[in-house]
């Protein structure tokens, strides 16, 4: 694997997942007041950023351990908001594309497009609510997923260095 690539990883999994984690728990003492499902949306949060921390640990362990990062850059692809639902989730970075509903006469869809640094957790589940709805991919992760997985394949197939310690 390329340096650059894995520095990259690392600081997207344990960069970004400690900027989340720091973020969501300087606001989860403010959200005690607010009931118990505010709070279980913060355990959440919080599980999810400790998850992406411990994945990027896994990997400057071992670079061969690529399946919780995976999994941890896979949880941060979809971006949804729907009136019952809502999940967004990211560690790091995150350059978003979405879909909605018409906002303009004429329209049958729109798009959109935000992008920013930094970790960013919402989740939603309540009462039907009025209000557009969007689904997206998180561009960032999709990217950062990618490239992880064209990186482990390129590896599985390159041989192995012979050994370089004498027999015996």
């Amino acid at each position: 694997m390329k340096t650059w690539l894995r520095l990259l990883l690392v600081l997207a999994t344990v960069g970004g997942g400690f900027a989340g984690l720091s973020t969501t728990t300087e606001v989860f003492g403010t959200l005690k007041e607010h009931g118990l499902a505010v709070e279980l949306v913060g355990l959440t949060s919080i599980t999810l950023y400790a998850f992406v921390i411990a994945s990027g640990l896994l990997f400057v362990y071992d670079s061969r351990l690529t399946g919780p990062m995976l999994v941890a850059f896979a949880l941060q692809i979809p971006w949804v908001s729907l009136p019952l639902f809502g999940y967004h989730f990211a560690a790091a970075s995150y350059a978003v594309v979405t879909l909605g509903p018409p906002q303009w006469a004429g329209q049958i869809v729109t798009y959109g497009l935000s992008a920013d640094l930094g970790a960013y957790f919402k989740f939603r589940f309540a009462a039907p609510q009025e209000g557009p709805w969007s689904v997206g991919i998180n561009l960032f992760a999709v990217l950062l997923y990618v490239l992880l997985r064209l990186s482990v394949r390129a590896s599985s197939r390159s041989p192995e260095p012979a050994s370089t310690l004498p027999a015996g």
